[in-house]
């Protein structure tokens, strides 16, 4: 199993790389600072926990299923930030990427017996974020142990929004605005009053997917490419719903 989750992370580097380069070839050398990017959306985290006092009746409370999910989709974004901060550390040399993957694998495991609490696994996240300008990865699998968040469920996040990626791409996302060609990230199926961001049809249609192939079978399924064919399929049959 371990050594199957140390090729999906591989493959999420390379993956992290052909993303950024295709919003910027010299992507790596523009100074872009991804460790503002990692505590910024651990930031973000805070908006789906309930920990303002002066919020009657949610002060304290658990995260709700749906408040998870936020948290979880947070959670994906601070890994691409992440993954893009350690290339650069292994460009400018630092522990390889392959070390990085492995280093996942143990933060993981680890991770597994950890009782932090989300908000404090936040928190300490975003101390290395700011401080030393890291994205550490032992705080970060603790976060998700936190969160309920597996690596295997992360890596479908993780993928999932590569295939929503490539589907805006292929949509007409990268077109300039006023073109009536241009992709909307807001859709309306029948029976909504109001237009979603396209996000939520991404969970929608990781869910089908991830019910259709097992858990069990997760791994190997993203691994070997037919999970984000078949998230990239179902996103076509949403978007074609549209009113």
């Amino acid at each position: 199993m371990s050594d199957v989750r140390k090729k999906l992370i591989g493959a999420a580097f390379s993956n992290q790389r052909e993303l950024n380069h295709r919003l910027d070839p010299d992507w790596a050398s523009q100074g872009w600072k991804y460790y503002r990017a990692i505590w910024r959306e651990a930031a973000e985290v805070f908006d789906h926990l309930n920990w303002e006092w002066w919020s009657k009746g949610k002060y304290n409370q658990p995260p709700s299923p749906e408040q998870l999910k936020e948290v979880h989709v947070e959670l994906c974004d601070i890994l691409h930030f992440g993954l893009s901060l350690d290339i650069i550390k292994h460009i400018e040399g630092g522990r390889t990427t392959e070390e990085r993957a492995q280093d996942f694998i143990y933060a993981f495991e680890a991770a597994e017996s950890s009782t932090e609490p989300l908000d404090v696994a936040m928190e300490n996240l975003m101390i290395d974020a700011l401080l030393i300008r890291e994205f550490n990865i032992k705080k970060f699998a603790r976060a998700c142990k936190a969160a309920k968040l597996s690596f295997t469920g992360l890596m479908a996040y993780y993928f999932g929004k590569t295939a929503l990626n490539q589907f805006r791409w292929d949509n007409g996302y990268n077109l300039p605005k006023g073109d009536p060609a241009k992709y909307n990230k807001f859709w309306r199926l029948p029976g909504m009053q109001e237009p979603q961001e396209d996000n939520v049809f991404l969970s929608k249609a990781m869910e089908k997917v991830i019910g259709d192939i097992g858990m069990p079978k997760l791994d190997g399924a993203i691994h070997e490419g037919s999970y984000v064919i078949a998230v990239y399929e179902e996103l076509q049959l949403l978007h074609r719903q549209r009113q």
